[in-house]
């Protein structure tokens, strides 16, 4: 699976949105029946469902939506097992996976630089919802804090423990369900 990449015009709550109504319809259905079970624009649901699949969740044919293993996995489970799910799907997929090399050589990269590799990675039509969507997905998986007053993200240390700067108290970001 290389080259995947998030469009980073959908929400977390989108796509999980699309999954559990994938799951409660039997892990299939058609595009079509989401969009009048939900009213969301096409467009929109387009998107949704590119990102989806770029994060291997479901798979997308002629029109039919279907389930992935993983997929059916995070309809079924808690929110602290679906947060570890997606953050092992997003470490792979573009613009996270060259972000988080450059966190891994620099220890913390600003707002500029993420631009850049949205830009590179995504080619996003809105630059600053792709910024946001990007941010919320990182901080929601807690891959990532994000520091809103000097716009700096920086790495959560592994084995759970969050870094040093972070246990400074600094002004950051991480949101939890």
């Amino acid at each position: 699976m290389t080259g995947r990449k998030l469009t980073l015009r959908s929400s977390i709550s989108q796509v999980l949105g699309l999954i559990e109504v994938a799951y409660s319809s039997g892990g299939m259905l058609d595009a079509s029946e989401v969009n009048n079970v939900t009213d969301v624009d096409l467009d929109i649901l387009s998107h949704v469902i590119d990102d989806a699949e770029a994060l291997g969740l479901l798979e997308f044919k002629e029109g039919n939506i279907s389930l992935t293993s993983i997929g059916e996995k995070i309809a079924m489970e808690n929110p602290k097992v679906v947060k570890k799910i997606l953050r092992k799907q997003l470490v792979s997929v573009e613009p996270f996976k060259t972000v988080l090399k450059m966190l891994e050589e620099k220890g913390e990269i600003d707002r500029e630089e993420v631009v850049d590799i949205i830009v590179k990675k995504s080619n996003p039509d809105d630059l600053d919802e792709a910024f946001m969507n990007f941010i919320q997905w990182g901080l929601y998986t807690n891959i990532f804090t994000y520091d809103h007053d000097d716009e700096i993200i920086k790495p959560i240390e592994t084995g759970g423990r969050l870094s040093s700067y972070r246990k400074r108290k600094h002004k950051l970001t991480s949101f939890f369900i």
